[in-house]
């Protein structure tokens, strides 16, 4: 048989061969059985240039074709790889081209490959020793599931369907769990450091994960964080993300309102959970690193029945740590369970569950003098405790349940139902520093404490309808639906002021009581609500993609003071849209450009006792995306101008009151670059410009740039895997991250621009020893030389955390 050739049956392999087959790699892929005129349909393919075996893997992962093959037969090969529009047996035929093998179809998804002298024979049945079998297992790659590698090439957070990222006119970053494992990011702050754009603004904390992108603080309420598309309808630092439970964080850069309602302009961070697979694993790790970190840590999951109907997950770890600041602990305890019915191809349900507590104490920074500033005592060390150690605590109980529902019905039409619903108790005794006491020379804080119970629940609820069809030559992608979310918080605090004995922070010495009012002085409950009907259209024509999406909300708040009576309603309507257009080349380069806009309700009213507007945000972007051919990559050069209106600044007839004439203009540049450089390297890179400025306002900050926005930001990650040789198992990496200079808010004081490498180091025992098939070993390192730095100054300073060292021993079956 020539190469390239195709057999209509298996008459010539023989029934043996098809036995030996069985018994050889397989190559698994969504996408069930097809109809035979699948087998001529075109599809755009881009499989990498490689080993033959790999390049194999990547075509049934992108065709649903399942491949059989004896191991042997492919060892050593090459292909060229396939990029373009082509049938799958055109793709088959040019992955084999000059290999000297053949190729035969069992079905229109199904394909066996042979050597042409196996053709017509049986394989020996005499008893010899068969050669090496592997099987490897790959699914088409979904929005919502695990990516092999960094690389991921669709997302979901960028139009609530599982659409590839170069069709997006958006940028979208996405971090999947292998980066999150190779880079061992503990927090979520961590998952995102080498990331363009992004900025974890307080530098140490682990009570909330305050973002900026693109020069935009992202803390809203109800909820900053979004996870599996939805909202969490819970206050922001009720929605801190364990990096260990995710499966990918996608990032939606600039304005989203027209997906998720009120959100803030400079984009929306996504983490999707890990759910079950069909596929058994079973995973244990035991951590112990700096500052007395202990971590145990498991993972397991597989079907319940023969048939894979019922799937399931666990998910779970439980630490006990300090942190880089004395008496601040880190201590969780986190379980996510997940089950899957999957009764058809056309019926899916994920049931979604957490618990997390967490254990710490809130940092509430340090003055700029003694740490960007001079102070004549020194500097203040990065690890000091402001707080009382027999007193400060932050103690927190979250809770989330849903489910995610989806429906194909009458061939086109899916029907989707996603639901979360979460409660919150956190329990806080925070001490603050808050002046110099006058005439310490600078040696003395002055602080302030209070004791505040906070109690939130919620629920969002999003239902659409999507459907394909073809009018007119333009092939569509519709979405409707509606989404709801109604979330409550209550909070009772009692405050003071000097209510306990001034702090040295260059010699302190703690002990001191702690006098908290008897009587609450807040005590108010807020209950939001907000209604959303969205239409969203992607028109592909040819090459190129349109997508067009309108959204209405209507957004209420309601806020009663228990102390007082009163009630402070809020009503709000919007209407945000977004249009976008990419043009996709075969060459893998695709421009686009996008304009989209946002709206944030704001409470208050003006000198005339109005209710202020919402906030809103607009953004122009444009740029080029690009996934070159025979490479997996994905690397992205990107334009983006956001302005946020409407803000609050004083208002000049009555400076007691605010008016809505303030802005703010953030514009700059991004570029980053996910890329599997060979079997053995892979590579992040990014780079960032931000030209960040208030642009209208009656007020002194006019002109100013915003608190902890730089202007320039990098960072490089590679790391390297041995794939032969005597030390085959090792994994070694690092990377560098650099900041640039930055402003607290009254832009008087300049924080330094820094650099911080990180390294990272890995061994699978099992590799050459089957005896210890599935252990492996990992060290890492943040802030390898230990650098002393600030992150950020706002309102205070904020040190950046200091070196950590972290071993993990990991057993995998």
């Amino acid at each position: 048989m020539g190469r390239g050739s195709r057999r209509n049956n298996l008459g010539g392999i023989g029934r043996k061969a098809l036995a030996a087959a069985l018994l050889a790699t397989t190559v698994v892929a969504a996408g069930g059985e097809a109809s035979p005129p699948a087998q001529a349909q075109a599809m755009t393919y881009s499989v990498p240039a490689g080993p033959l075996n790999r390049a194999l893997a990547v075509f049934g992962s992108q065709s649903g074709t399942q491949i059989s093959y004896e191991a042997s037969i492919v060892r050593s090969k090459s292909s060229r790889g396939v990029d373009g529009a082509v049938t799958r047996e055109q793709a088959i035929a040019q992955l084999l081209q000059g290999t000297g093998l053949s190729y035969s179809f069992t079905d229109a998804t199904s394909v066996v490959i042979s050597t042409p002298m196996s053709s017509g024979r049986t394989f020996p049945d005499d008893g010899s020793t068969r050669l090496e079998t592997i099987t490897i297992k790959g699914q088409q790659e979904s929005a919502f599931g695990h990516v092999d590698g960094f690389v991921a090439s669709r997302g979901s957070s960028g139009t609530k369907t599982d659409t590839p990222l170069i069709e997006t006119p958006q940028t979208v970053n996405v971090i999947t769990s292998d980066q999150i494992k190779a880079q061992n990011s503990k927090t979520l702050g961590e998952s995102v450091q080498y990331t363009p754009g992004v900025v974890v603004q307080q530098g140490f904390n682990r009570t909330d994960d305050p973002f900026m992108i693109r020069g935009y603080d992202v803390r809203t309420n109800p909820g900053v964080m979004y996870r599996d598309g939805l909202k969490v309808p819970l206050p922001h630092y009720s929605v801190v993300a364990e990096p260990y439970g995710l499966e990918r964080v996608e990032i939606l850069k600039g304005p989203a309102s027209v997906l998720y309602g009120q959100a803030a302009a400079g984009g929306v961070v996504n983490t999707i959970s890990k759910r079950p697979t069909k596929e058994t694993f079973r995973e244990v790790n035991t951590t112990f690193g700096s500052n007395a970190h202990k971590q145990v840590s498991a993972d397991v999951g597989g079907a319940l029945d023969d048939e894979g109907v019922w799937s399931y997950r666990l998910t779970g770890l439980a630490r006990d740590s300090g942190t880089m600041i004395d008496r601040i602990p880190d201590d969780r305890f986190y379980l996510a369970p997940s089950l899957t019915f999957a009764p058809s191809a056309e019926t899916e349900l994920t049931i979604l569950g957490s618990f997390m507590r967490n254990e710490t104490i809130n940092n509430a920074g340090y003055p700029f003098s003694g740490t960007v500033a001079e102070n004549p005592n020194g500097r203040i060390p990065s690890d000091l405790f402001t707080g009382e150690p027999d007193w400060s605590k932050w103690q927190q109980n979250v809770g989330t349940i849903g489910y995610q529902f989806s429906h194909r019905f009458a061939e086109t039409w899916k029907f989707q139902q996603n639901v979360i619903a979460g409660k919150s108790s956190t329990d806080i005794h925070h001490i603050y520093p808050w002046s110099w006491v006058a005439g310490s020379n600078q040696s003395l804080l002055e602080r302030g404490a209070y004791t505040r119970q906070d109690d939130a629940w919620g629920v969002t609820i999003d239902n659409n309808l999507s459907t394909e069809f073809s009018t007119l030559g333009l092939e569509h992608g519709l979405l409707f639906g509606f989404d709801y979310t109604k979330a409550s918080l209550e909070r009772r605090q009692a405050a003071g002021y000097n209510n306990l004995a001034p702090l040295n922070p260059f010699d302190p010495v703690y002990g001191s009581p702690v006098v908290i009012p008897g009587a609450l002085n807040t005590h108010t409950v807020e209950d939001r609500s907000q209604l959303g009907l969205y239409l969203q259209d992607q028109i592909k024509l040819d090459n190129w993609v349109l997508l067009l999406g309108g959204r209405y909300d209507i957004a209420r708040q309601d806020t009663t003071n228990r102390l007082t009576g009163t009630v402070t309603e809020m009503d709000d309507t919007a209407f945000t849209g977004r249009v976008g257009l990419v043009y996709l080349f075969d060459n893998g380069l695709a421009p686009y450009a996008s304009y989209s806009t946002s709206f944030q309700p704001q409470s208050g009213t003006d000198r005339f006792g109005n209710t202020f507007d919402p906030t809103t945000g607009e953004q122009l972007e444009a740029g080029i995306k690009y996934q070159p051919a025979g490479w997996n990559s994905f690397l992205t050069l990107s334009a983006f101008e956001i302005t946020r209106q409407n803000l609050l600044t004083t208002d000049l007839a009555n400076p007691a009151f605010n008016i809505q004439q303030g802005e703010v203009r953030s514009r700059g540049i991004e570029v980053s670059a996910v890329a599997e450089l060979n079997d053995n390297w892979n590579l992040v890179a990014s780079y960032t410009y931000t030209d960040a400025e208030v642009t209208r306002s009656n007020g002194a900050d006019l002109g100013r740039v915003p608190a902890a926005v730089p202007e320039h930001m990098a960072s490089l990650w590679l790391d390297y895997t041995v794939g032969s040789g005597p030390l085959e198992g090792l994994k070694a990496g690092g990377g560098i991250r650099y900041m640039g200079e930055t402003r607290d808010t009254t832009n008087v004081y300049r924080v330094p621009d820094f650099t911080l490498v990180d390294a990272a180091i890995s061994y699978d025992f099992g590799i050459k020893n089957e005896d210890l098939k599935g252990l492996s070993l990992s060290v890492s390192a943040k802030n390898l030389f230990d650098k002393d730095y600030v992150s950020s100054c706002t309102y205070a300073c904020f040190y950046g955390d200091r070196r950590s060292v972290f071993g993990t021993l990991s057993y995998k079956w």
